[in-house]
């Protein structure tokens, strides 16, 4: 069943926003990936622009899964994980992550690493993902976001799954992938847990690891103070069959998360 996003009022109201992520018809969209025998995969993607969960961890090294990141004891949702066909024990990722292990342990569950030098020669290592949204106007996200409180003032929340790009001569271009993403969407930010952030998001919209990501681990980046400015809109994901779907809303240098 095709997957919704709801942005849900403060106040318990009906939705402020609602759309069908990724624009998939009555089921999600059928996987892209293109086997070795030249047939295209059958199964379905609902989270993904492009692949199933399968060939997403096959051609990006990634799953996504529920996050381990809580605010106020709430879980922020989904996630993104660094994910290959590689087991690897609790215990052995806790050692990874401490600077032990053997040498082939080390090479054999590093998922991504840093570009240490513009001489690297494996890519693929150093780059997690291009973030994939939708190019926004200021209108565009107000009606998305935007609500008035029982005084009728204004009252404008962080958009959730917003990104602002920095260029050198101030603010870019805004999007937002509330609607329409790939798997960066899905990384959080480590503020306020005990984890720490381990990637970041360059001006090209490209997610990068700062160190690096063991098998098993979640990727997180900084979302920047903009971001955690104000209160953040919260997003309710649900799937039905597409009959059943609720009226919507019509539509109308360095990144951070959006905040508007």
């Amino acid at each position: 069943m095709p997957l919704y996003a709801k942005v849900l009022h403060p106040g318990g109201e009906p939705p402020l926003y609602e759309c069908r992520v990724n624009e998939t018809g009555d089921q999600c969209s059928q996987c892209t990936y293109i086997k070795s025998n030249g047939e295209r995969c059958k199964l379905r993607s609902c989270y993904d622009l492009h692949y199933c969960w399968i060939h997403l961890r096959k051609v990006h090294d990634v799953r996504i899964a529920p996050s381990l990141i809580t605010i106020h004891g709430k879980s922020v949702g989904l996630g993104l994980f660094a994910r290959t066909n590689k087991p690897l024990a609790p215990a052995l990722l806790a050692k990874l992550k401490r600077g032990g292990g053997s040498a082939e342990e080390r090479k054999t569950y590093a998922v991504f690493k840093p570009k240490r030098s513009k001489k690297a020669k494996k890519q693929k290592e150093n780059v997690i993902g291009k973030y994939e949204a939708e190019l926004m106007t200021q209108d565009q996200l107000n009606r998305r976001y935007d609500y008035k409180d029982e005084d009728g003032k204004t009252v404008e929340l962080t958009a959730p799954y917003g990104v602002t790009e920095m260029l050198r001569h101030g603010a870019g271009k805004q999007y937002d992938s509330l609607c329409h993403r790939n798997y960066v969407s899905y990384a959080n930010d480590a503020r306020g847990s005990t984890f720490t952030n381990n990637a970041d998001l360059l001006p090209n919209l490209v997610l990068v690891p700062l160190r690096v990501i063991w098998e098993g681990e979640e990727i997180l980046w900084d979302y920047r103070a903009e971001y955690w400015a104000h209160d953040v809109g919260e997003v309710k994901h649900v799937k039905r069959s597409a009959k059943k779907r609720a009226s919507r809303r019509p539509k109308s240098s360095s990144v951070r998360r959006r905040r508007r």
